[in-house]
C-alpha cells in the first residue's frame, strides 16, 4: 500500500479491508480519493486475508452475483508463517463456501484445495509446467488415488513424516484425483506466457 501511495501505481483496489495497524494515515487517505472503499474489521481471532475473503463474499451476496471462484495474487512469500496463514484461510474459506473455490496464485505458484471425493483437473500445457505437488496439510490423508502423474498414488496415506507426493507431475493434459480428505494441490506456472493486463481506473 505504501508503494501504491509513493509510486504511480496503476492498480487501485476496490476495497482496503483488516485491523488497518500498519497502514498510515496518510496511505489511507491517498486510497480514499482514489475511491477506494476503507472498512475496518478489529478482531483479530482472523488473519487480514482472511477478511477480506469474507468481505469479498459478502460483497458478492449483496450485490446478486455468482461467485464462480476466487484468485488471490500474492501471499506466498516473505514470512513463512505468513504463507501459513494464507493456507490457513483457504481452509477457512472452503469451510464456510465450498461452492466458491479459492486459488492463491503467485509468481510460478498455483496452489488450491481438493476436498474429500473425485477431482479431474484440466490442465493448458501452454501455461504450466506440469510440475507439480499433493500435499496433506494438518493432518493425514488416508487415501489418494490418482490417474495422469508420473508418480501415481494408489491409495498410499499421505502425511507429513510419511509419504509427501511433492515434485510430481501431470505427464498429459489432465490429472485425476480422488482423496479420502482435504488436500493440498500446487502447480508450477510457466510464467513466460502468464500476464497480468493493466488496470486503468479513473481517479
Amino acid at each position: 500500500m505504501h508503494r501504491m501511495h509513493s509510486e504511480n501505481f496503476s492498480m487501485i483496489p476496490d476495497i482496503v479491508c483488516g485491523d488497518l495497524d500498519s497502514i498510515t494515515n496518510e496511505s489511507l487517505r491517498f486510497l480514499e480519493n482514489k475511491g477506494t472503499a476503507v472498512i475496518r474489521v478489529r478482531e483479530q481471532e482472523s488473519t487480514d486475508f482472511t477478511k477480506c475473503v469474507r468481505v469479498i463474499v459478502e460483497r458478492a451476496e449483496q450485490m446478486k452475483l455468482e461467485l464462480e471462484m476466487l484468485v488471490a495474487i500474492g501471499g506466498l512469500c516473505g514470512r513463512f508463517d505468513h504463507v501459513f496463514g494464507c493456507v490457513q484461510s483457504m481452509f477457512l474459506h472452503q469451510d464456510e463456501h465450498p461452492e466458491v473455490p479459492l486459488f492463491l496464485w503467485h509468481k510460478e505458484s498455483l496452489l488450491f484445495l481438493l476436498p474429500q471425493g473425485e477431482h479431474r483437473i484440466l490442465l493448458d500445457r501452454s501455461l504450466t509446467t506440469g510440475k507439480c505437488g499433493l500435499i496433506p496439510v494438518g493432518r493425514p490423508v488416508k487415501q489418494v488415488f490418482t490417474s495422469g502423474l508420473r508418480w501415481d498414488l494408489n491409495g498410499h496415506q499421505l502425511a507429513f513424516g510419511e509419504l509427501v507426493s511433492s515434485s510430481n507431475e501431470v505427464v498429459g493434459n489432465q490429472v485425476t484425483v480422488n482423496t479420502s480428505d482435504t488436500l493440498l494441490f500446487t502447480l508450477e506456472l510457466n510464467t513466460e506466457h502468464l500476464k497480468l493486463a493493466p488496470v486503468n481506473r479513473k481517479a
